[in-house]
């Protein structure tokens, strides 16, 4: 639970990184219920927001991500549905070349 708590928190502070990097917000407090939008994004911030997520995160974020949830505790949740899919993947593709590696010394 600690562990998953701690990464949660990465991932908050790494989010609001993102989005403080496009938006100047000065000190404002940012809450998950924000939209994007009404911070002041527009189309063309959600491009460099776009661009900021995925390289913060390294996974693909598209801009159609930041129109379809413009909501920033949305966002962030596909965020982390995208990061969780990552995971998944990057650990089947080792269990895969495992199982090559084993097949092949047999």
């Amino acid at each position: 639970v600690i562990c998953g708590e701690f990464k949660s928190k990465i991932v908050h502070f790494r989010f609001e990184e993102s989005v403080r990097s496009v938006i100047p917000l000065s000190d404002e407090t940012l809450e998950l219920s924000d939209s994007f939008f009404s911070l002041g994004g527009h189309s063309l911030l959600s491009a460099r927001f776009a661009y900021s997520l995925s390289k913060r995160f390294q996974i693909s974020i598209e801009i159609s991500d930041i129109f379809n949830y413009p909501n920033l505790r949305t966002l962030m949740a596909r965020i982390v549905d995208k990061l969780k899919t990552k995971l998944v993947n990057e650990n089947n593709t080792s269990i895969i070349v495992k199982l090559r590696e084993v097949r092949n010394s047999l």
